[in-house]
Order: structure tokens, then sequence, then C-alpha cells
């Protein structure tokens, strides 16, 4: 199983990683370092939202999936193919950046990971079950399908955040790779994403480290900048082991 967890975890992050490499091509410029590092947080934004979308207007996942699949990845070769010039110039100093960068991502994706690779097991707790019941009725129902209170585990969940309109969008992005590959149980996939959203999030912290020192930036103020954003109190990896998925991509996005 745990196989199957970090296969669904370098394939989750490189579709985001391409979608928002691609995409951003339209509407953002800027060297390739920078792109590639912002490209998994825009793809993680474009797949969320237009599986949201199509979820409000009454479309499972287990129907839309591929097909929204498909059109994105068509859109994004579409931008390759005719933006390939706003790609931007390749920094050759700017690569010694990816050196830190790579290696605090995947240690934040490793610590979240552990479990399946030492134990082939998931510790899923708080509000971790919340969300993958969430997915795994929006595999099923659009967002807005009634679902029943006090019926099964995974509707009623669902029932609460329709009546108190509990916040929403992780749960588009893990119903939608669920969907995808077809998995029997969205919990399956699900650690995957959380050691995606781990890596991605030390991405989004060396890009915000980048543009504030921009002529400025040092390799090794970098890492101590990423190795101190490991700590739990910083609201890093250990947020995303506790169950605030939510909350950790808000950082990300911000």
């Amino acid at each position: 199983m745990f196989e199957q967890a970090i296969l669904s975890f370098f394939l989750i992050l490189f579709i985001s990683g391409f979608i928002g490499f691609s995409m951003s091509l339209f509407f953002y410029k800027t060297n390739i370092l920078k792109r590639i590092l912002i490209a998994p947080v825009i793809g993680y934004s474009i797949i969320s939202l237009t599986t949201a979308y199509l979820s409000y207007a009454g479309f499972g996942t287990n129907q839309m999936a591929l097909v929204l699949f498909l059109t994105l990845i068509v859109i994004s070769l579409i931008a390759l193919i005719f933006k390939r010039k706003n790609i931007g110039e390749i920094d050759r100093k700017a690569l010694k950046f990816f050196i830190p960068v790579l290696i605090f991502a995947f240690i934040n994706a490793l610590i979240i990971l552990a479990p399946m690779i030492l134990e082939n097991a998931a510790y899923l707790f708080n509000d971790h079950a919340t969300y993958i019941a969430v997915s795994e009725f929006l595999r099923d129902f659009g967002y807005f399908h009634p679902a029943q209170r006090e019926l099964e585990f995974w509707q009623d969940n669902t029932w609460q955040y329709q009546a108190m309109h509990l916040r929403m969008g992780a749960q588009f992005f893990v119903s939608f790779f669920a969907a995808l590959f077809g998995t029997v149980h969205t919990i399956i996939i699900y650690p995957s994403i959380l050691g995606m959203i781990a890596f991605v999030l030390m991405l989004s912290i060396a890009f915000f480290y980048l543009n504030i020192r921009k002529e400025n930036a040092n390799m090794l103020e970098m890492s101590f900048v990423l190795f101190f954003s490991l700590i739990p109190i910083n609201l890093n990896s250990q947020n995303i082991a506790l169950g605030f998925l939510p909350q950790t991509i808000g950082i990300i996005l911000m």
C-alpha cells in the first residue's frame, strides 16, 4: 500500500505542477525558478476551483474527473505551445536555490508519509475524518445534493457542511484525484495528498522569500528560513498531521 501512496504523491505533485506551470504562462511573467515554485499552488487552485464549480452544478467527481483532467491538460498544452515565450529565462545562479528547497520540501513530505513508509498505515485523526467523509460524498453527488443527517458518517458530515456553510476547498481537490485514480475509497489516496501539500508548503515559503529578498537572496539564509519553518509552532507539517489541512492550504495561498 505504501508504494501506491508514494506513486500517488509524485503523480499528484506532477499533475498539479504541470497544469499550474502551463496555465501561469497566460497571466504571470517571471523566471523559471519562481514559476516552478509557484506552479503546484496555481495547479491546486485551478483544479479545486473547476472541480468546485462542476460540483455546484450537480456533478459528482466520479462523473467528471476524467473529462475535467483531459480538458485541463489540453489547455495546458495549448499554453505551452502558444505562450512558450513567456516561460522566462533560466537563471543559472538561481538554480542553486533548488538544492535547499527540494531537500526541505522532501523532508516535510516524508514527515507526513513516514507512517505509510515505515508501518504501511496512516494516522488519520481529528478533522481528517471529516475531510475524507465529505470528499467521499462528492464523488457520487454534487455539493448541493441534500445529504441525509444521522444516516451514515459521510452523509452526516456533509450535511453539517451544507447546513453550517463550513469551509470547503481541499475536499474538492481530494475528491478529484480519488475519482481520477479510481481508488475504491478516498482514504487510500488521502495521505498522498497530505504529503503533496507538505511539499508545496516549502515551495511557497521559498517563493515568498525570493520575492522579498530579490537580489539579496542567499542560499544559506534560505536554508535557515526553511529549517525553522519545519518547527511545529510555525504551523507546518505538524499542522497538517494534526488535521488542519484547509488552514495549511490557506497559509500556502497567502
